[in-house]
């Protein structure tokens, strides 16, 4: 109850007593007297944005208030909270930080296995929750509260899942887990706001990180090995279709070749499986021709192809 609300009380308890026993008069300049005092004695009290205040009068807790100027009987006090985001940084393991238990937190996972997790939980404490955290929890709620509880809600969180499902496919579910169980906790019983919870980087113990290490080490030379598995069966393949493409040409070159259409309708040159001569007459010419040039001379060289009784006349000589 604030001051004014129990200074008018008084006065007009006097003015009624005074009306009641006929002596008005004297009731109304004693009220007068009474409320100007009293009014003299009453002091501002300026809640600074981002805060509410919970008025205490004789030992009772008012309901909270928020920012703005405030009149405050002599009697009451007011005891002020912070209603902006806090931010609880688990991380570290610094001697300093483990007194206060806001060093990182021991996971425990299926099996025995644990890791160091770093954490951050964001809550905060909205003014209509001020007077009922004032009356259960106090002024330190978060010391008292919230840093344990977040403590116990994420090492939980990881209870029942493998270590590899808790740092890998299943870490989004820890924040999660964690967060629900702080609802739990501490918006359901005394309205504190859970914003929510951020995971940071993880330490795995040695032995831990050194099998992580060979399995990773293990697997790098499996995808190398297979890269040159990959790359022999290619350069096999492609000194296959070399070699299938020299023995194709050395058939077309004894024995001619037939033009034919493969299944996409494309026509290809197919060599011919048998012939009477290893060579024909029109390779025999080509070659000859190709051995001359490297003559120079002027010289005549087997038979016209195209006119068996024609002599070809090949000029070799380099030109001037």
């Amino acid at each position: 109850m604030s001051g004014l609300v129990v200074l008018a009380i008084v006065v007009f308890g006097i003015i009624v007593a005074g009306v009641a026993t006929k002596r008005a008069p004297i009731a109304f300049a004693a009220a007068a007297v009474l409320g100007v005092a009293g009014t003299a004695t009453l002091t501002f009290n300026q809640v600074e944005e981002g805060n509410a205040a919970v008025p205490i009068t004789f030992g009772r807790a008012g309901e909270a208030v928020g920012p703005g100027v405030h009149f405050v009987a002599p009697w009451t006090k007011y005891v002020e909270f912070s209603t902006r985001e806090q931010v609880i940084k688990f991380e570290g393991d610094a001697p300093e930080r483990e007194a206060l238990g806001l060093d990182d937190i021991t996971m425990q996972t299926e099996g025995g296995g644990g890791f160091d997790l770093d954490a951050r939980v964001r809550v905060a404490l909205p003014e209509a929750a001020a007077t009922q955290v004032w009356k259960e929890l106090g002024q330190s709620y978060n010391d008292s509260v919230v840093v344990p509880a977040s403590r116990e809600c994420l090492r939980d969180s990881a209870v029942g899942m493998s270590l590899t499902d808790a740092i890998t496919s299943k870490r989004p579910q820890i924040a999660a887990l964690a967060e629900t169980c702080l609802i739990e906790k501490l918006t359901m019983p005394y309205g504190i706001r859970v914003i929510g919870v951020e995971l940071g980087g993880t330490t795995l113990p040695a032995e831990v990180q050194d099998s992580i290490n060979a399995k990773q080490g293990a697997e790098q030379e499996r995808q190398a090995a297979l890269i040159g598995l990959d790359k022999s069966r290619i350069d096999a393949q492609r000194q296959s279709v070399e070699a299938k493409a020299t023995s194709d040409a050395e058939q077309i070159i004894a024995c001619g070749a037939t033009v034919v259409k493969n299944d996409e309708g494309v026509e290809i040159i197919v060599p011919n499986e048998e012939c009477e001569d290893q060579f024909s007459d029109e390779y025999l010419d080509w070659l000859w021709i190709q051995n001359m040039k490297e003559i120079d001379t002027l010289v005549v060289v087997g038979r016209d192809i195209t006119d068996a009784n024609t002599q070809l006349i090949l000029d070799t000589a380099p030109s001037p």
